[in-house]
């Protein structure tokens, strides 16, 4: 009874420890993660991303720290059992111990390199594995459009399988030292009795000697066996457990609470002054010497042709990304790493596809705040500047009804105006638009026009478009080409002179 309450605690108090570090550790990943500039995740998969915080941090907690607090353990029981056994009889302890710690570490050590790199093999395997999940759910709408269910199934199938093999020739390795030592353990006990039979030695002595090897083999053995089946997954996961504990070096994992709040002034404008910017690994750079100023309370266009460098002008504006060369000023001051925080929260960002979480209206207007910090009354104010009342007002549960998962109850036009809401629940200086009425039907358009043409000269808007009626709406049009800018003016002075224009906005889908 006592041995049995003793096994319970132990093994309760291995997986309350094991098991207690798997939120935590999964949430430190993400905080590391979070914390990397944008550029990071314009280079890494997001799979990748994702497995690490989800599936290796449990991995970490449920196979690494297990094994590791279980390999601890077994050893001081298999100190206790040894001692035991050494007081009983020293000769045949030893003989006991001696035969089979070696036998198992042979059989472990024959099978540490095997296992080792099955484990890389399982752990590369699962990427592709994910990745590819990933990737068929994310277009499961052209999937289902295309009729390709079965492409996609089938080509998932190679990666589910390279990972179930290998898994499953890591488990029979695994297991085989286990009826090796089994075999061993018995034929030495075997072979120990009939050698000491042909020594002469009287059978009633032989008895209560092979009793002890047998008794001490019984409880020894399985102590034995799971401390050393604890250090071979310890060796299978050693990959994943190299790998988080890099990332978990390189940062503390712990959400640093901004700077206080002070104002940004903006008289002055922006201004991008001889930014030069490559992409990692690109041959050629996005821009090379770039010019551009907006002024304060000015609504501008940027249009260019597919290629021109538009989307990567957005990302530099918002300090998402940093420019190899040149600066970007605010207010006259260069944005720099004390500075970019107090900028964010000046600024608003529409991109052209809006994401929506699965929660309210409320919820996705007022994006990332807390139920209890959630100011009502700017929300419905949002709502009704980005002309969204009436959605709200034939839904039953108003601001607070669903949008489904990535706002599946709503309209391409809906969710592009509940973008909008979210940006002016910021209550920003600086409005940027990234194509934002390229989804919208021509009523909710001119809604949406309607609602910029109501923000001319309160804020500071920069607009990534290429419709006539949103270009037209703007003070002044910026033409982009090959990362520089080529032309610049009102709509009508460039629609006069400009050929390229003119079929930027008889053709968009040039850009």
């Amino acid at each position: 009874v006592v041995a049995n309450v003793y096994v319970f605690v132990k093994n309760a108090l291995v997986m309350q420890f094991a098991t207690g570090h798997m939120g935590s550790l999964a949430s430190r990943l993400l905080w590391h993660y979070m914390s990397k500039p944008y550029s990071f995740f314009v280079e890494n998969h997001s799979a990748k991303i994702a497995k690490d915080v989800l599936i290796q941090s449990d991995m970490v907690a449920n196979t690494v720290l297990l094994s590791w607090m279980t390999a601890i353990s077994e050893s001081f029981t298999l100190a206790a059992l040894v001692f035991l056994i050494l007081w009983v009889d020293l000769k045949a302890g030893l003989t006991i111990v001696f035969g089979l710690g070696t036998i198992v570490a042979g059989a472990y050590f024959a099978i540490r390199r095997k296992v080792y790199l099955l484990g890389q093999a399982s752990d590369e395997a699962n990427s592709r594995r994910f990745a590819y999940c990933l990737e068929t759910l994310g277009a499961v709408k052209e999937i289902k459009a295309t009729e390709t269910e079965d492409f996609f199934c089938r080509a998932f199938e190679p990666h589910a399988n390279e990972m179930a093999a290998a898994f499953t020739k890591t488990n029979v390795l695994q297991s085989l030292p286990s009826y090796f030592v089994q075999a061993v353990a018995a034929s030495f006990i075997i072979g120990l009795g009939l050698f000491e039979i042909r020594n002469g030695r009287p059978f009633e002595k032989i008895v209560p000697l092979l009793s002890i090897y047998v008794v001490a083999g019984y409880r020894l053995l399985p102590s034995l066996m799971k401390f050393a089946g604890s250090i071979s997954q310890l060796r299978q996961q050693r990959a994943v457990f190299d790998n988080v504990a890099g990332l978990l070096e390189e940062s503390d994992g712990k959400w640093k609470p901004p700077p206080p709040q002070r104002d940004v002034p903006l008289k002055g404008g922006l201004a991008l002054e001889g930014v030069v910017f490559r992409y990692p690994g690109a041959s050629e750079s996005v821009f090379d010497g770039l010019d551009l100023r907006v002024a304060e309370g000015e609504f501008v266009a940027i249009v260019g042709t597919s290629g021109a460098g538009k989307s990567t002008l957005v990302d530099l504006l918002l300090g998402l990304l940093n420019p190899e060369r040149g600066r970007l000023l605010i207010g006259g001051a260069p944005l720099d790493a004390e500075l970019l925080p107090h900028w964010r929260r000046k600024v608003a960002y529409i991109p052209q596809s809006v994401f929506l979480l699965d929660g309210t209206i409320s919820d996705n207007i007022s994006f990332g705040a807390w139920k209890e910090h959630v100011d009502a009354a700017r929300v419905a104010r949002a709502a009704e500047t980005a002309r969204i009342s009436d959605l709200v007002a034939s839904l039953s549960g108003g601001l607070q009804s669903g949008v489904g998962e990535r706002g599946s109850k709503l309209s391409g036009g809906q969710r592009q105006r509940l973008g909008i809401a979210r940006a002016l629940y910021r209550e920003p200086a600086v409005l940027i638009m990234d194509e934002s009425t390229s989804a919208l039907d021509g009523i909710t358009e001119s809604e949406i026009l309607k609602t910029l043409e109501g923000l001319k000269g309160k804020l500071t808007m920069v607009v990534i478009a290429h419709r006539h009626s949103t270009v037209r709406l703007c003070d002044r049009v910026v033409m982009l080409e090959r990362g520089k800018v080529v032309d610049g003016g009102t709509y009508d002075e460039l629609l006069a002179r400009n050929s390229t224009f003119g079929r930027l906005m008889s053709d968009p889908g040039q850009a």
